[in-house]
């Protein structure tokens, strides 16, 4: 157990319905649970002796109810709610007709990714029901502010200034990320540029190569 946290336990109703959606759609977890990290810090009171109290940094996560052998089951879920992109991928058939373009100009996988993300988030819009309903839910609406892609250039200077070539590295995905978001808003109108870099963001952030 860690000292420096604890865990304070999400109830499904907190979590807008997610793991009842989870176990109809048929997926298995194993001894983790939802919860809101809260940091501990330590601090000397007025007489001397050593006291805990709440830190900063509080956030949403997964943790282990109970301790977890090397090689257990930790989630299990079909194949069919799995939102993928694969290698040299070919634009999916059902999408050609609409975004093909899309495979055509950009092979990042994240922009790849991103739009179909923003598909199915727009069956939820329109009352049509998306496979991967409870999972959209539980996204954020809005890029976390310690990302530094939303940083504005004096919050860059300080924070990365320290060190010019991560500084640069950020700025070229800034520019690159608001190429792309208007290229794709013209091209199709239904997504902002606000929107597609949040998809962006949520792909690169929770997406994963395996």
């Amino acid at each position: 157990l860690d000292d420096r946290q604890r865990w304070v336990h999400l109830t499904d109703n907190e979590l807008g319905g997610f793991e009842i959606w989870t176990r109809n759609k048929g997926i298995v977890a194993g001894p983790i649970a939802h919860g809101l990290r809260i940091p501990t810090k330590r601090f000397i009171a007025s007489d001397g002796e050593e006291e805990k109290g709440e830190g900063e940094g509080a956030g949403r996560g997964i943790f282990a109810k109970q301790y977890i052998e090397e090689g257990a089951l930790l989630v299990e879920l079909p194949s069919e709610l799995v939102l993928r992109v694969q290698e040299d991928e070919q634009c999916p058939e059902e999408l050609i007709a609409t975004y093909g373009d899309v495979w055509k100009n950009y092979d990042e996988w994240y922009v790849r990714l991103g739009v179909k993300l923003l598909i199915e988030q727009q069956k939820q819009k329109s009352q049509k029901d998306s496979k991967f309903a409870g999972y959209l839910g539980l996204l954020p609406d809005s890029i976390d502010h310690g990302a530094p892609i939303v940083w504005t250039e004096e919050q860059l200077e300080v924070g990365l200034g320290y060190y010019p070539t991560l500084k640069a590295s950020v700025e070229r995905q800034k520019e690159k990320w608001s190429r792309i978001s208007s290229e794709l808003s013209a091209m199709f109108p239904e997504f902002s540029p606000k929107e597609l870099q949040l998809a962006f963001y949520h792909c690169l952030s929770r997406a994963f190569k395996g």
